[in-house]
């Protein structure tokens, strides 16, 4: 495990790339539950959010994320658990707009 700043943890089989902008994907393998996803995404939002109140920036620091956990690598290609954080960082990005309107 090694830690991105002061509060986001990777774990070993897990990848968090920067697709440009406001965009992220979180990429792992290993054993998942849901419950692993939603403390994942919780623990990326916390960072953000720390990144925003010490940015001392006149504007919000904000991040739209995908995730994307798979139990196996055994078949799965990059692009395809790509493709599946890809919808979900979509769906973030709505629900973040929307929560603005």
């Amino acid at each position: 495990m090694f830690t991105l700043g002061k509060v986001y943890k990777l774990w070993p089989g897990e990848i968090c790339i920067r697709a440009g902008g406001d965009e992220f994907y979180l990429l792992g393998v290993g054993k998942y539950t849901g419950e692993d996803l939603k403390q994942r995404r919780e623990m990326f939002e916390a960072y953000v959010e720390q990144a925003d109140k010490s940015s001392g920036k006149p504007y919000p620091v904000s991040a739209s994320m995908g995730c994307a956990m798979i139990q196996t690598h055994k078949g799965i290609q990059v692009n395809n658990v790509l493709n599946m954080a890809d919808v979900e960082m979509y769906k973030n990005k709505i629900e973040r707009k929307k929560q603005r309107i």
